[in-house]
């Protein structure tokens, strides 16, 4: 598990956040390594928690949302009960 992201480390992963889909060849030309050493640093990278996961990014407007909203909610108090109400 490496302890500190070295450059090649912080390469790979800017380059897998801005397009999660690349072959392990894509990504070993964009960080100046050949493919094996790329792929066993995007594993260890994955084993020590780095890298969590891979996701598509949905849009909204495609899937007929038309509106994105984010909601604050401010409690008096956090107990459990009041939790419990506050979902029903």
């Amino acid at each position: 598990m490496p302890a500190s992201l070295d450059r090649t480390d912080r390469a790979l992963l800017a380059a897998l956040q801005g397009n999660a889909r690349l072959t392990v060849a894509e990504l070993a030309d964009q960080v100046a390594l050949t493919t094996s050493p790329c792929w066993r640093r995007v594993k260890l990278l994955e084993d020590s928690g780095f890298i969590t996961g891979y996701q598509a990014i949905l849009s909204p407007k495609s899937l007929g949302f038309g509106v994105t909203a984010f909601v604050s909610i401010m409690m008096d108090s956090h107990t459990k009960e009041i939790a419990l109400a506050f979902e029903k």
